[in-house]
């Protein structure tokens, strides 16, 4: 008695292919965008873009890691490379700041009077006040004992902050691919950044509109301190914008490539009519020898 074999239906296990990375199949549309074979032809868009991203700085960005072939790419967005990074404990080391702010303010000190305290004019706006003179150019405070030295830490404060926007815009026009795009994303930050650099106006005018020495003191630091967060707020913003702009290429197509783009040189794939005639031959050659 002829022994009966469980049929097998191929069509059950290979008509259907599966993404390589998700190894589903699901309803959005697979591609083929390189010259993978086998259970590595296939992948989602979706699934493509997502590994892209995660090596947004190497090859494996726009070449298929496997066959080494690069993807043909349809609305190339130029991945962005600067990032900023600073130490999480420089956020902690406030005390530091001041006192770094307290020498470069001494260093100011002495260049400004050398000329005649010209940041006092500068300052006030060419009309400074009689006591507001005093405060500044008073043997005692000079000697950084009394407002003066905290005068000379916001105008140092006010120096570096403005100097840290020029850096950062300089650096970015040199090499953030996307201009037009980023500036787009951060100028509302420069301004506001730009404005609250401003510390030693800022406290000139609340001197003027309050004429009280301590009230100057106090709006003297609060903007002070406050110009040494908006470095951090910079750089966050920048960061994330950067984010933003590398997560657009998941609106870029890559095509999907057609058989006879790509070269057949594994020898051992066999379509799906070659699995069937196969089949067909050996059931067969079973059933002579039974």
């Amino acid at each position: 008695m002829a022994s009966i074999s469980p049929e097998i239906n191929l069509y059950d296990e290979l008509d259907l292919p599966e993404c390589r990375i998700c190894l589903e199949h699901g309803e959005t549309p697979l591609i083929s965008p390189c010259n993978c074979q086998g259970t590595q032809k296939y992948i989602h868009l979706e699934c493509l873009n997502r590994w892209r991203l995660e090596n947004i700085n190497n090859e494996k960005y726009t070449t298929c890691e496997i066959c080494k072939r690069e993807f043909e790419i349809v609305n190339t967005y130029q991945p962005e490379y600067l990032m900023c990074s600073t130490c999480p404990q420089i956020k902690f080391k406030y005390v530091l700041a001041i006192f770094f702010l307290y020498f470069f303010g001494g260093i100011i000190w002495c260049f400004d009077f050398d000329n005649n305290f010209k940041s006092m004019e500068i300052v006030s706006f060419n009309r400074p006040t009689p006591q507001f003179k005093i405060m500044v150019t008073d043997f005692k405070n000079a000697r950084l004992t009394g407002i003066a030295p905290f005068y000379y830490m916001a105008l140092g404060a006010f120096f570096l902050s403005n100097a840290h926007i020029i850096f950062h815009i300089f650096i970015a026009l040199l090499s953030i691919n996307r201009k037009s795009v980023y500036f787009k994303k951060i100028t509302p930050l420069l301004i506001f950044y730009i404005l609250n650099s401003a510390n030693i106006y800022w406290g000139y005018i609340v001197f003027i509109l309050s004429d009280s020495r301590e009230l100057y003191l106090f709006s003297l630091m609060i903007f002070t301190t406050n110009n040494y967060l908006n470095f951090f707020r910079l750089i966050e913003k920048h960061n994330k914008i950067i984010k933003e702009m590398n997560s657009q290429i998941n609106q870029q197509v890559i095509l999907s490539l057609c058989d006879h783009e790509r070269p057949n040189n594994n020898d051992n794939i066999i379509n799906f009519e070659e699995l069937e005639i196969t089949q067909i031959i050996v059931s067969n050659e079973e059933s002579d020898i039974i």
